[in-house]
């Protein structure tokens, strides 16, 4: 059976789950591979068939999205061009990573679709969030890859239909020490916004990764280091923390290593906020913001703070068995269980 891999590179966590999953999809089906986006430092195991600008987000410095210059590099005639001019015919399925360029040319052209995502689990009832969500914030998650079926993603199996994180072998081949230095990777502040706070703790030793600087430099007690992905999870190897922003991918990679973990979800990202939501419940430590008001909490969480008790089972194998079912219904073999929870639409 052939299908379509759609995953966005609008950051780093889709395409850590996709260098997961893609081994297996290869074991069992015939894969192609579409990517939007470009802003991913984490490589792909295989070379895209089908390369599409889709979505960009603009980080700002101030820890959220740059709204503003992210409108402004939005182009939908380009969306529905691309849309329009994907060729899936022949694919008995198609599985989108919150990637919207294949999973609208799926639902135009009735071909079924797999939303597979953490995305995916903020639309579903039983997943953790915030009680607030704004109006455009839920179109915009019920909207971006219309499915037929939803495979959740989230920190712990909160339901039957969920599935927990999918941690890439990287991840699980690292040799896991203490070294005594805090890793951080806060893509939407500014280098000199980061050191203006993490200063404030001189006998801490602080790795931080940035997409910000080009070359590495240090200052009194941070070391500044270009983002890219060997020495990035060599020094999460052996960090004794992790301070990230609210992203899945990273804080489940950090979860699994058993690292203690900060985190600061971006400013205006429902979703990251919502994943600090549902580790709070956990005893993960988060603040709203990276500044000197919040200097107590960062101070106490490193002298203070503990990993969370946490417990891992790789997704991987029950997503095949269930997408073979699903690949075998549409295909007319067999009828999919009326009460099947993956259905969706």
């Amino acid at each position: 059976m052939k299908i379509l891999y759609g995953v966005q590179a609008s950051g780093n966590g889709h395409v850590a789950r996709a260098r997961a999953m893609l081994p297996a999809l290869q074991e069992h089906f015939q894969v192609d591979l579409l990517v939007s986006g470009n802003l991913s430092e984490i490589k792909l195991p295989i070379e895209p068939k089908f390369k599409v600008k889709g979505l960009d987000l603009a980080f700002g410095k101030n820890g959220g999205i740059d709204y503003s210059e992210t409108l402004g590099k939005l182009d939908f005639t380009s969306l529905l061009s691309e849309i329009k001019s994907l060729d899936i015919s022949g694919y008995a399925l198609i599985i989108s990573d919150y990637e919207p360029i294949s999973a609208w040319a799926g639902k135009l052209r009735k071909v079924p679709v797999v939303h597979m995502s953490n995305q995916a689990s903020l639309i579903h009832s039983a997943t953790p969030k915030p009680k607030k969500i704004d109006p455009v914030t839920q179109m915009v998650l019920k909207n971006m890859a219309p499915a037929k079926y939803l495979f959740p993603i989230t920190y712990l199996p909160y339901s039957n239909q969920h599935f927990q994180p999918l941690i890439r072998q990287e991840i699980q081949n690292l040799e896991v020490s203490d070294q005594g230095y805090y890793l951080v990777y806060l893509p939407a502040y500014s280098d000199d916004k980061v050191y203006k706070v993490l200063k404030e703790i001189p006998s801490i030793k602080f790795k931080v990764f940035t997409k910000k600087s080009k070359i590495p430099f240090a200052l009194k007690n941070c070391h500044f280091q270009p983002i890219s992905e060997e020495p990035f999870l060599k020094a999460l190897a052996g960090a004794t923390g992790v301070i990230s922003a609210g992203g899945f991918a990273l804080s489940s990679e950090v979860l699994y290593m058993n690292k203690k973990l900060l985190m600061v979800p971006m400013k205006g990202q429902y979703e990251q906020k919502s994943n600090a939501h549902a580790l709070a419940q956990i005893g993960v430590t988060n603040i709203p913001k990276l500044k000197k008001a919040y200097l107590p909490e960062v101070k106490n969480w490193i002298e203070n703070g503990k990993a969370a008790v946490y417990s891992w089972r790789d997704p991987i194998p029950s997503m095949i068995e269930e997408l073979i079912k699903i690949i075998n219904a549409e295909s007319g073999y067999e009828a999919l269980n009326a009460n099947s929870p993956y259905s969706y639409a």
